[in-house]
């Protein structure tokens, strides 16, 4: 299990997941679920919701209310061409 430090206030938190790990900002409103893995040096901004199996890399930049998805199978049986 991974635990994360946490330091900050007001509308922006800097979070090292581990103890090797560069900082990542995180800012208010910022949804995280279990199964999350975020890299070194990201940022975070707000109103964004991670689900579980969401995998950021290093050095990533996710702006104001950016969606991800977690529908694994989605209804719709139409494929692209």
């Amino acid at each position: 299990m991974t635990s994360a430090m946490v330091q900050g206030s007001g509308s922006m938190w800097l979070c090292s997941l581990e103890q090797e790990s560069e900082p990542t900002a995180i800012f208010v409103r910022v949804f995280i679920e279990n199964d999350v893995v975020v890299g070194d040096r990201v940022t975070i901004k707000c109103c964004v919701q991670l689900w579980d199996g969401l995998r950021l890399g290093n050095d990533v930049f996710i702006g104001p209310n950016a969606k991800f998805t977690n529908d694994i199978f989605p209804r719709s049986k139409k494929r692209p061409d």
